[in-house]
This record gives C-alpha cells, sequence and structure tokens, in this order.
C-alpha cells in the first residue's frame, strides 16, 4: 500500500481485512504451568494461553519476582512455600488479569502432596470457522473421569478432545475432573475465538510465523545500560535460538535458524562462534550464516523497497 505509485513510498506495513459480523474481539488471560508441585529449588514453567491483541503483559510469581518480556517462561523457586501466580495482559480493547490462588507448591526437601486440581492447555484456539481445537488435560491428581464444556452446548468424556466450532463467537471452555472423593473445576473464558473471517495482509511476505506462533514486529530496547554491559555481543543455544529474540524481543525484524548437530554436520552456532571468535564483522558473520542455511529473514522498514 503506497501514496505513490512512482515511488512505491510505503505509508502501510500491512492491513488487516475482519468481518464486520464478527464476534467482538475481547483481552483475556490465561496460563497454565507445565507441573505445580516440586522441591526447591524448583523451576516451574509458565505458558500464556491468552487471547485477544495483546501487547503488554506482567507475570507475578508470588515469591517477589516478576517478567513482563515473554509469554513461554521459566521461573525458578528457590525457597520452599505455596505461591499464588499472577498474569496481566493488555492491548488496544482494553486488560484482563487472571489470578490463581496456591497454584505452585514448592516443598523442602520432599516432594509435597499432589492434591487434585483441574488445568488444560488448548491449541488452535482463534480462527474462522469451521474451527477446530484441540484440548490438552493438565490436571492433577487420581483421576478417574473428565467432562469438558466447550461452551456451544457439547460435551465430552474424553481426557484430551478435539472439537469443532461451527458458529462465530467467544467461548468459554470448562474442565470438570473427578477422583474416588472429589471433583475440581477449570474456567476459562473466552477461551475460543471463531470468527468468520479474519485476514491480515503484508505489503511484503513478512513477517514470518514462527516458532509458538510469534511473529517478529519490532527490536525490544535493552534494559541495561550499554556501557555497564561487560561483553559487546550476547550469545545464546538452544535448540532454536530465534526462541529466545521471539519471547524477548517481542516484534523483530529479523530471524535465523542456527541448526543444531546432524549426522557430524558442523552445527550453525559453531560457524558463528568460530567467525566472532576471529574477529569476522557483523556483515562477514551474516555471509557466513547465509552460506550455511539461508533462513535469514530481513525487511528495514526504515528504507524503501528497492533499497533493500
Amino acid at each position: 500500500m503506497t501514496d505513490d505509485v512512482n515511488t512505491g513510498r510505503v505509508i502501510a506495513d500491512g492491513i488487516r481485512v475482519a468481518h464486520t459480523d464478527n464476534p467482538p474481539e475481547v483481552i483475556q488471560a490465561d496460563f497454565n504451568v507445565r507441573s505445580r508441585f516440586g522441591v526447591a529449588p524448583f523451576d516451574a514453567l509458565f505458558d500464556s494461553e491468552s487471547t485477544g491483541n495483546i501487547t503488554e503483559r506482567l507475570w507475578v510469581f508470588g515469591d517477589g519476582y516478576e517478567n513482563n518480556t515473554r509469554d513461554y517462561i521459566t521461573h525458578g523457586y528457590a525457597t520452599p512455600g505455596i505461591y499464588t501466580v499472577s498474569l496481566t495482559v493488555s492491548g488496544p480493547f482494553g486488560s484482563s488479569t487472571k489470578v490463581k490462588e496456591a497454584y505452585v507448591t514448592v516443598g523442602e526437601t520432599t516432594m509435597p502432596e499432589v492434591l487434585l486440581q483441574a488445568e488444560f492447555s488448548g491449541s488452535n484456539q482463534t480462527g474462522t470457522v469451521p474451527l477446530e481445537s484441540s484440548f490438552r488435560d493438565l490436571s492433577s491428581g487420581d483421576i478417574v473421569s473428565w467432562t469438558w464444556d466447550f461452551g456451544d452446548g457439547e460435551t465430552s468424556t474424553e481426557k484430551n478432545p478435539i472439537h469443532v466450532y461451527d458458529t462465530p463467537a467467544n467461548y468459554t471452555v470448562t474442565l470438570t475432573v473427578t477422583d474416588v472423593n472429589d471433583s475440581a473445576k477449570e474456567v476459562k473464558d473466552n477461551f475460543v475465538l471463531a470468527s468468520l473471517f479474519d485476514m491480515q495482509i503484508d505489503n511484503v511476505d513478512y513477517p514470518k510465523t514462527h516458532f509458538r506462533n510469534k511473529t517478529i514486529l519490532k527490536r525490544k530496547e535493552l534494559e541495561i545500560d550499554r556501557s555497564k554491559l561487560k561483553y559487546s555481543r550476547m550469545f545464546l543455544l538452544s535448540c532454536n535460538t530465534g526462541n529466545y529474540y521471539m519471547h524477548t524481543f517481542n516484534h523483530g525484524i529479523y530471524f535465523y535458524d542456527l541448526s543444531s548437530t546432524w549426522m557430524g554436520v558442523v552445527p550453525g552456532w559453531t560457524e558463528y562462534l568460530m567467525a566472532y571468535f576471529a574477529g569476522k564483522s557483523d556483515e562477514d558473520i551474516w555471509e557466513i550464516l547465509q552460506s550455511y542455511d539461508p533462513v535469514y529473514d530481513y525487511y528495514d522498514f526504515s528504507k524503501y523497497p528497492w533499497d533493500q
């Protein structure tokens, strides 16, 4: 989209086209944790399953620590205790907070008693009808039965069901689990958004969608002054180096994937380190990585398309 056909000056990086009869868009905070019980020091892996156009988030872990940079985060509990965790998300349509009381239990030397607690996650929560969403039970305790209410009048007694939504709406999903003595319930409001039509169209073949459906749009500023940094370059190695940037930078303009070792082949991160310690410039390192694995998506929005 341009304001001058001859120059191609970019005035919009992308547009969103949505049906006027789509259900109202809302902000809804929600999250789960991979395991709620452990022995100190205990690492809890939290995953935001919030819905809506989210631009900011704030985790409060109940032990004095907070985080506002990531949707998928591991937090370490150093001290035994029972912790209440909350997540607040906000965006153009408002804000929402989800608080889970006595959510994480950390023992001192022995594993704490695992209590009956309903918990679940979902995938493909947003899309157009017919929308096929899948649900995964994450509950704790000696469970003997599961009852799902998908919010559209349909139910299931499967442990990990798949459900198809045929009517556009915001749906609240409920899971009730029972053991031989009691039952527990988890309710997730506005957990599924089924629309008639909703599409984002970019003026270039970008941004790309990568791990956990994240897209990279801009770089997050450093929270530490550059003068206080000990090193001039930061390196992180994981199964996918880009995961760190996607969750920490929120929106970036670059992404590259340095593959792990496979069949004896030198991995991409080794190429990176060898080039860096050899004193290669950023441009030289970029060329080396491109020749190794050309999956570097880059678009400089400060330049005209013909200057890329």
